[in-house]
């Protein structure tokens, strides 16, 4: 998440899904030698959900923040795979 610091990012897992959301606050003003006088501002807020799978072990989920890149990893559980199920229709 590049342009948003490490204090502005929310990461919460419920029920399934991942919800990272953030915010970029950033302004620049400057004036040069004539006089002209300019302010840009930068901001704006992202928020992504996305589901887990079913064999992801949530207590377990680390994240970290290096330089402005934000890495989670949430392990599988161990002897749990996801599987097929044939349904009968009746």
């Amino acid at each position: 998440m590049p342009g948003v610091p490490k204090d502005e990012i929310d990461v919460t897992i419920n029920n399934g899904f991942i919800t990272l959301k953030g915010e970029r606050k950033r302004s620049k003003e400057s004036e040069d030698a004539w006089g002209t006088h300019l302010s840009e501002r930068a901001h704006g807020k992202v928020t992504r959900t996305l589901r887990l799978p079913m064999d992801a072990d949530f207590s377990n989920a680390t994240a970290s923040f290096d330089f402005g890149v934000l890495k989670i990893t949430i392990p599988k559980l161990s002897g749990v795979g996801v599987g097929a199920k044939k349904l009968l229709i009746s």
